[in-house]
């Protein structure tokens, strides 16, 4: 009897561990990002030779340190340096990670937002004169302090002619 009480004991203990670890592990991975997107904010359509303009919108429902974001910008498009600009944060600071024909990566941090923050973020790229019917790829990948990952987003156009 007392045997049988110690197995069930047992049983009931591994199940509510796993009900804990389970919900733990989803709040864990559940960031204070609330809101993460990324479109093309002007002009649409996109056209070739044409400047591109990017929103990046986010909003945290807690105080956050030290916001980063790494935007890479993929197809027949250059960053426009200098075109950074964004409504919150306590610093921003763009640096360009890497330029090549294809691949744009941008750094930008933000620094410190609080809670309940709307933050729009605008970045923009010129569209290579023969990019006429290719696809641009743009993503940003969110990070905050100690280099904690919160969330990516996307988006991917076609260029006309």
């Amino acid at each position: 009897m007392k045997r049988r009480r110690l197995l069930i004991l047992n049983a009931v203990l591994a199940a509510l561990s796993l009900i804990v670890m389970t919900a733990g592990g989803a709040l864990a991975f559940q960031p204070p990002l609330t809101i993460l997107q990324k479109i093309v904010w002007e002009p649409l359509p996109v056209e070739e030779g044409t400047p591109v303009t990017y929103k990046i919108q986010l909003h945290f429902n807690q105080n956050v340190e030290d916001v980063r974001l790494l935007d890479v910008m993929r197809g027949k498009q250059d960053y426009l340096t200098s075109s950074v600009s964004a409504t919150c944060g306590t610093k921003l600071v763009v640096t360009q990670k890497l330029d090549t024909a294809t691949r744009d990566d941008i750094e930008i941090k933000l620094g410190d937002i609080p809670a309940s923050t709307v933050c729009d973020v605008f970045i923009s790229a010129q569209t290579d004169d023969d990019s006429g019917g290719t696809r641009i790829l743009n993503d940003v990948t969110v990070y905050t302090n100690l280099n904690k990952f919160k969330g990516t987003a996307g988006v991917a156009t076609v260029v006309e002619d």
